[in-house]
């Protein structure tokens, strides 16, 4: 399955439905927006990074 805006997967998070989680970080402001990781701990292991000409892509296991 896959969430793409912080409020459905911070209640999937917090649920603890999810495996990995995976980031897209480019170079742009889109207005205020909602943090994901807002007041929680998550623990991550790093699984791949991919650095794109416009963003760089990462992969995370999410760990229980």
């Amino acid at each position: 399955m896959c969430i793409g805006t912080a409020g459905p997967a911070q209640l999937a998070l917090d649920a603890g439905l999810v495996d990995e989680i995976w980031l897209h970080v480019a170079p742009l402001v889109l207005g205020d927006g909602r943090s994901l990781f807002a007041n929680r701990v998550v623990q991550m292991t790093p699984i791949e990074t991919i650095a794109g000409p416009g963003a760089t892509h990462l992969r995370y296991r999410v760990e229980r």
